[in-house]
């Protein structure tokens, strides 16, 4: 992993363009709102328990707190 946090200017422009350049690598992100997650309830894994969510991020939780809520309409009992 690369911490973009720790590069200078220079380096991170190094890096975009070998990013371009498609060598292999995977550029993995925090969630933003917006974006779109399939969820699973546990323990099962066949197809109708598979539901799509949009990401609301809350702004009020901490930062190191990395909990998936779910409202409990979507959960069927």
């Amino acid at each position: 992993m690369i911490n973009l946090e720790r590069l200078k200017p220079a380096g991170r422009t190094s890096l975009a363009k070998r990013l371009l350049a498609g060598q292999g690598y995977t550029v993995g992100r925090h969630l933003v709102d917006g974006d779109y997650v399939v969820m699973n309830r546990q323990p099962t894994l066949h197809k109708p328990s598979l539901m799509s969510h949009q990401v609301r991020v809350l702004k009020y939780l901490p930062p190191t707190q990395q909990t998936l809520r779910m409202h409990y309409a979507n959960c069927n009992s």
